[in-house]
């Protein structure tokens, strides 16, 4: 939209969008994309509705991203260490976007921190617990995993 490629797909790097020389938009997908694509899924697949990713696709995703979007998987790294310090609640999340992103508005902060903690929790790296109208977040053993192998990649 306004020539700028939007979703998820794109985002990733899993599809390319072009003009031809006609002008006309196109679409191909990527290697990585294809690579992605061919994994099993448990929906598509299996028709499993228990998790929406594999375990494949999510190791997969993250070596990707790690790979080829530094910044995204900084960023879930940033929020995974933070639960694990305690950082449990969407409001303290919200605030470690804000310390990472200080130009971010709260709003965009608290859009950031939802999408990036549906993320997580797809791909099996952290838990919520709701109390209530509460809500909190754990670290699993694959994200407590994740932490572990970032830090000794890193140090």
């Amino acid at each position: 939209s306004k020539n700028r490629v939007e979703g998820a797909p794109a985002i990733l790097r899993f599809v390319h969008i072009r003009k031809d020389e006609e002008g006309q938009a196109q679409i191909g997908i990527t290697k990585p994309g294809f690579q992605f694509a061919s994994l099993e899924n448990p929906i598509l697949d299996k028709a499993d509705y228990t998790n929406a990713i594999s375990e494949e696709e999510a190791d997969f995703y993250l070596q990707h991203i790690s790979e080829n979007l530094a910044k995204e998987y900084a960023l879930s790294i940033s929020m995974l260490k933070a639960i694990e310090n305690g950082h449990t609640t969407p409001n303290e999340l919200t605030r470690v976007i804000l310390d990472i992103y200080p130009n971010t508005k709260n709003e965009e902060a608290q859009a950031i921190r939802s999408s990036l903690t549906s993320r997580l929790s797809e791909l099996g790296l952290l838990t919520r617990k709701r109390s209530g109208l509460n809500v909190s977040y754990g670290l699993t053993q694959t994200g407590q995993e994740t932490i572990n192998t970032n830090v000794s990649k890193s140090g």
